[in-house]
Formats: C-alpha cells, sequence, structure tokens
C-alpha cells in the first residue's frame, strides 16, 4: 500500500506497444544521508468498458473505500519509516527481495536479525543505489509550472514535455548524484521532522543486511521489529570467572578504539581473541554470548563464505570486516584452522589465502573471534 503524490499523466504506449496510462507520482524516501523524494512511473493498462476505479494500479485517494483508516495506517508506518532512519539493528520476520541481472525480483524469506543501513547499501550495492532530491529543492516541472502560474508565460512551452518519463520500468533506485558524491549522514539531533503529508508519502521499503541470509535485500517497513536479546546468555556461559571478566573487559574496551592507534595509521586498532579446544566445549557459544551480553550483531564467517579464489577471498574479508567495523558488530570466524595452519611449501595456493588473511586481519578495526 502507497500513496504517492502526483506529479504528472500521460496517454502512451508499454514495450510491447499495448495503450496504457501512465501515472507519474512522488515519493519520500531515506537515501544514507537525508530524506529526499524519488518518482515512480505506475501502469493502467487499457481496458473495454467500466471498471471500478479502485481496483485499477492507481487511482485517487479521495476514492479509496476505507480513506481514513488508510491514512492512519500509512502515517503510521511512515513515522515508523522515519525512526528508522540511519543504522539499526532489529529483528525481521517477513519477505526480502534484490533484483535479478533479467530484471526480476529474487524473493527471499527473511527470519532474524537484520541491520537496516541505507548508507551502506550505497557502498556495496552501488549499482541500485538510492540517490533522492531534497525534499526543499524544486522539481524543474514545478519550477516552471509555478513561474508560469506567477506571469512568466512562453506559449512555445506551456505543453508540458513527458519526453523523459521512464515508460520501460519503474525506476524506484533513483539516478546518480550530480557529482557521484554521497553526503555523510546529517546529524540525527539536526534534522527536520517529516510532515504528516511526507510521511503518509513514505516509501514502505528499507535496505537492510540480512544476518542470516548474509545478502543485501529490499525489505518492508511494517516487517521490522523490536530484537528480543537473551539477557542471561553470558552469566549461563562455563569458564573460569577470570577469563569471562578478561574477555568481556576487551571487548567493552573497543568502544574506545579510536583514542589510541599503532606507529603506522589505522593498524593495530582491533581485538583479536583466539579460541582453541576440542569440539562442544563453547568456543562458538563464547563470542555469541558477547555479542548477546553487548547488544551488537554478530557476524559468522566460514571459510565457505570465504571460497578459494585468491582476489576473490581478500575482497569479501574486506567489505564484511569494514561492514562489522562501522556496526560495531563482533566477527566470529568459525573453524579458523582452515586460514590459520601452517603454511608448508607444496601447497601454494592454501599459502596464498593464509598471506592474505593475516594482512587484512592486521587492518581490522574491530572484535574479532577465531
Amino acid at each position: 500500500e502507497t500513496a504517492l503524490k502526483l506529479t504528472s499523466t500521460k496517454y502512451g504506449v508499454d514495450r510491447n506497444n499495448n495503450p496504457v496510462f501512465w501515472v507519474q507520482g512522488k515519493y519520500v524516501e531515506w537515501d544514507g544521508s537525508r530524506f529526499g523524494s524519488n518518482k515512480v512511473n505506475i501502469m493502467c493498462p487499457a481496458f473495454a468498458g467500466t471498471k471500478r476505479i479502485a481496483s485499477l494500479p492507481a487511482f485517487p485517494f479521495e476514492y479509496h473505500p476505507d480513506k481514513e483508516k488508510m491514512t492512519e495506517r500509512l502515517l503510521d508506518r511512515g513515522t515508523k519509516a522515519e525512526a528508522l532512519a540511519g543504522s539499526h539493528y532489529k529483528a525481521y520476520n517477513g519477505i526480502g527481495w534484490r533484483r535479478n541481472p533479467f530484471g526480476g525480483r529474487d524473493k527471499y524469506n527473511v527470519q532474524g536479525r537484520i541491520v537496516i543501513d541505507t548508507g551502506s547499501w550505497n557502498r556495496f550495492v552501488p549499482n541500485y543505489a538510492v540517490y533522492t532530491t531534497p525534499l526543499n529543492q524544486k522539481d524543474p516541472k514545478q519550477q516552471k509550472h509555478d513561474d508560469d502560474l506567477l506571469g512568466d508565460d512562453d506559449e512555445d512551452e506551456a505543453e508540458e514535455d513527458y519526453g523523459d518519463v521512464d515508460v520501460d520500468d519503474d525506476d524506484e533506485e533513483g539516478g546518480m548524484p550530480i557529482d557521484g558524491h554521497f553526503l555523510d549522514e546529517d546529524d540525527p539531533s539536526e534534522r527536520l521532522p517529516l510532515t504528516n503529508e511526507q510521511r503518509v508519502i513514505c516509501t514502505p521499503m528499507i535496505r537492510s543486511y540480512s544476518m542470516a541470509n548474509k545478502l543485501w535485500l529490499n525489505m518492508y517497513v511494517n516487517s521490522v521489529s523490536e530484537i528480543e536479546f537473551s539477557g542471561g546468555a553470558f552469566d549461563r556461559l562455563v569458564l573460569p570467572p577470570k577469563h569471562k571478566e578478561l574477555i568481556l573487559s576487551f571487548t567493552e574496551s573497543q568502544k574506545y578504539s579510536d583514542c589510541f592507534d599503532d606507529i603506522i595509521e589505522g593498524k593495530g586498532k582491533g581485538i583479536i581473541l583466539l579460541l582453541c579446544g576440542p569440539p562442544g566445549v563453547g568456543k562458538t557459544l563464547t563470542a555469541e554470548s558477547v555479542a548477546e551480553e553487548m547488544r551488537v550483531p554478530l557476524y559468522m564467517m566460514s571459510a565457505g563464505d570465504l571460497g578459494v579464489e585468491p582476489r576473490h577471498v581478500e575482497n569479501t574479508l574486506k567489505d564484511i570486516m569494514e561492514m562489522c567495523t562501522k556496526w560495531n558488530a563482533i566477527l566470529l570466524l568459525d573453524e579458523a584452522d582452515v586460514f590459520l595452519e601452517q603454511r608448508s611449501l607444496h601447497e601454494l595456493e592454501r599459502n596464498k589465502l593464509v598471506s592474505i588473511f593475516l594482512r587484512v586481519v592486521e587492518y581490522f578495526k574491530g572484535i574479532m573471534f577465531l
């Protein structure tokens, strides 16, 4: 259910040359640094005879059979979407989707924890980056319309130009930033609150990373909920009390890692804990319970996530480490002996992986459990 502010309409044809009526509307969206507006084209196919107006793909809001309740629902959702601007660690239960190379949508069932972060989406999924027009900036067409109302009338230009309407697809991804540069996120305290009208036309989509699926997906605002952390996980962990105190002190002190640095900038800011022992003694549980205690995301990575091709391994590893640093997440590398086994002369491919891993880990700024 999406409300749009009408910008233009026209009769035309779709890609199969069938007659259609195009409706172009504007909606409000978060682009990773601020709220702005985006446009979408909706296609109403031709039909014979008469049809109920509410059954069309797009129709005027005043003809909605339950206008008041609908407005209330849209307002609630817009308020929730406004609160989810920025980076948030939440729970999700619903459908997520992403575009495939053939223009369709691949859908995924997402149940579990997610990180909502449009700024990182723009960084890691640049082909579908979100770019919006600032809310206080007038659309060129609207500016021209206002000028006409004020008397700057040029008769040759009176006819509205629909030439640039993208009739091929609902262009939800926006364009490119004018100079290819995404802005830094606004300070939330300085951000102007959205008006009620802007909340009503706010998009139902959020861009999030699913921790279970390990994918960047488009998700829906209404399926987001708060996480129920298991409070006693760390207390129930069976370890000598001094070990537990040491692990927790290490991980909590990481919040202040910006205060000191290695001789070389950006090096040695991370904390790497190596846990070793036979299966079933609680190595993985330690990392999981620390993440629960600190209420931060836990990124569980195994050798399978990285692949075996050295160049691919390095890029994936760097991306994962960058995400974990930004979200203050704990990175857990399970079965780390695959990467840290002693190098030997006759296994060149594995030697490459070990050397890449050791080099990249040195520049990691977060907390890693091996």
